[in-house]
């Protein structure tokens, strides 16, 4: 089969000999509002009996994939089993792709030999990456009439968990500490401000500016006269100092050009930031959007104006934004925020943005975050990588390090800004809300890359002191009941309901063993580590239901156990009722409530 014309709309295969004489072999990929993404994948040709299928087979499996996974993608499969047949036989065939080679090839790939340098191994996460794309290579061809036969043979013995275990032992991304997420939001905030205040002051300048030009007034060396006059010559973006020199010689050289005994020029990038955004002026809308819906770095940066909008939901006016999100299943990720919040960022954003709208490219037309380089040769862009999300975008990775030195904040990428957030709810509400708050299709997500150390510990912890309630909700007969409608207080240490326990683990109590949840049911009255309320009415309610509790054991256990053990318990419990007031008891009365016998 010859794929030298092949073309589809999920890639188009194009071969040919360069200027330098070698063959060359490219996939192209159409985006939708976006440049074609162009794969070389010339390294295939390095295997004769192999390239037909693995080219068939790399195009299918990359029309379903982002463009950025698409480059990690041929990039795995490039170094790992290319670079190994390369090596050891490249005229391997399909047919030779056996039980044993498959094997040679997981173990070459844990060894040094697979890497550059031959120094170390590599990561089990990178070795699955790799060992993982020559899989999806081959399931994109198992349906092949060519060679669908020959696939399924390999697939059938191609090896399985290859490094069980490894995921156990991720670390997630870097987070963020509490004090700089604040401080990160607190100066996005400082700065929204800040522009909001200098378009304004723009404004004003340019009326100021206008009035002096009509009044004939020529003086460019003023600030409002100067901007007066460049938006008079230059409505939308303003050209090189260069071209108004070359335009107006007396204003380019107020603004442009420095000659010997005259003042400093006013310079083109002061006055362009009156006018329209450059990239750092992008940072703290982009921070802040992020901080509140908790948004990707590549969804954030690639929302357009289509992805914004308002509507009533259940009664409640929402503003729904929504960027692309290759992983998710719709391939948008979606927040409903509050209007009243970020109504006025896109409103901002709107006036930064209008006058550079003309000169983007085609297919960036309708996106949110565009800006004007500061050379003014360059004409207006959005952020964008040939080979990744538009956040590894050189110009915006620079703004965002001077927006850290500004505001003296450690150094930190966007995309630490998601993980830190959720991790934040995990720590608060518990990872399943995380996970739902992310919208993320699989938990395996959430913890393996979303959850800091820290917080899946403390999830380790309640799991083992839930574990602990329910047993000893089972051994006591359920008379220790710790869920919500049998409790004063959310304290569920205390073994008496009406009770805060200070030291759940160490009960003073006879009988109970250290380090155990106390079981003593009914005790609490008389233990040194309980606190009760006085003036809570539903903790004496269930003070009140003990007191019956108790005596009403007299009808069930031995005289002598009730006197010696209960009575006490009883005493201090009707001393404890003495000092609560009238109205307290009344209100307590009201709530009907019944605890478990004593025993």
């Amino acid at each position: 089969m010859n794929l030298s014309e092949r073309k589809s709309l999920t890639g188009t295969v194009k071969r040919g000999v360069g200027d330098d004489g070698h063959p060359y072999l490219y996939l192209t990929f159409p985006i939708s509002n976006q440049a074609d993404q162009i794969l070389n994948v010339s390294y295939l040709l390095s295997l004769p009996n192999l390239e037909e299928p693995l080219l068939e087979g790399v195009r299918r499996y990359s029309s379903k994939l982002v463009p950025a996974t698409r480059h990690t993608f041929i990039r795995a499969l490039r170094n790992g089993f290319v670079e190994y047949l390369k090596q050891q036989n490249p005229s391997t065939g399909l047919s030779d792709v056996d039980t044993n080679m498959l094997w040679s090839y997981v173990r070459w790939q844990d060894s040094p030999r697979a890497t550059a340098k031959g120094e170390r191994t590599l990561s089990p996460a990178t070795s699955m990456k790799r060992i993982g794309a020559v899989r999806m290579v081959m399931e994109s061809l198992r349906n092949d009439s060519t060679w669908g036969i020959a696939v399924s043979l390999v697939l059938k013995n191609f090896p399985r968990n290859t490094h069980k275990g490894s995921l156990e032992h991720q670390v997630p991304r870097a987070i963020l500490s509490r004090d700089d997420l604040e401080a990160i939001h607190c100066a996005s905030l400082i700065e929204i401000e800040e522009i909001r205040a200098r378009m304004q002051e723009g404004v004003r300048l340019l009326d100021q500016g206008n009035a002096s030009l009509a009044n004939g007034e020529r003086d460019y060396s003023q600030l409002a006269i100067a901007l007066a006059a460049m938006v008079e010559r230059y409505p939308r973006v303003f050209p090189s100092g260069q071209q108004i020199l070359k335009d107006d010689r007396q204003l380019g050289r107020a603004i442009f050009l420095r000659s010997w005994g005259e003042p400093k020029p006013l310079g083109l990038l002061r006055l362009a930031r009156y006018r329209y955004a450059n990239a750092r002026d992008l940072v703290p809308f982009v921070l802040a959007l992020v901080i509140e819906g908790a948004y990707n770095s590549d969804t954030v940066l690639g929302i357009t104006k289509a992805g914004v909008r308002t509507r009533t939901l259940m009664g409640v006016t929402v503003t729904t934004v929504e960027g692309p999100k290759g992983r998710a299943k719709s391939g948008l990720y979606a927040k409903d925020l509050d209007p009243e919040v970020v109504g006025p960022w896109f409103a901002l954003l709107d006036q930064l943005t209008a006058l550079l709208r003309s000169n983007l490219p085609d297919h960036q037309q309708h996106r949110i975050f565009v800006y004007q380089p500061r050379a003014a040769d360059f004409s207006a862009k959005a952020f964008s990588h040939p080979q990744g999300g538009p956040s590894s975008d050189i110009c915006w990775k620079n703004s965002l390090k001077a927006f850290c030195r500004r505001h003296g904040l450690p150094a930190f990428s966007l995309a630490q800004l998601r993980p830190t957030l959720l991790d934040q709810v995990g720590q608060r509400q518990g990872s399943l809300v995380a996970s739902r708050a992310g919208q993320h299709q699989n938990f395996q997500t959430t913890d393996n890359h979303y959850l800091g150390p820290g917080t899946r510990e403390r999830e380790r912890e309640r799991l083992g002191e839930t574990v602990q309630q329910f047993e000893r909700f089972i051994t006591s007969e359920s008379k220790v009941d710790v869920r919500r409608a049998a409790r004063a207080y959310q304290d569920k240490g205390a073994a008496t309901p009406g009770f805060v326990c200070l030291e759940p683990y160490a009960s003073p109590i006879l009988g109970q063993r250290k380090h155990r949840l106390c079981r003593a049911y009914g005790a609490c009255p008389i233990c040194a580590l309980s606190v009760g309320d006085i003036k809570d009415p539903l903790a004496v309610a269930f003070w009140l239901a003990l007191e019956r509790a108790i005596f009403r054991a007299r009808e069930t256990l031995d005289p002598q156990h009730w006197l010696r053990h209960w009575a006490p318990i009883a005493a201090r419990l009707m001393s404890m009722l003495r000092q609560v007031s009238e109205a307290v008891i009344t209100e307590a009365h009201r709530y009907c409530i019944s605890l478990p016998p004593v025993g």
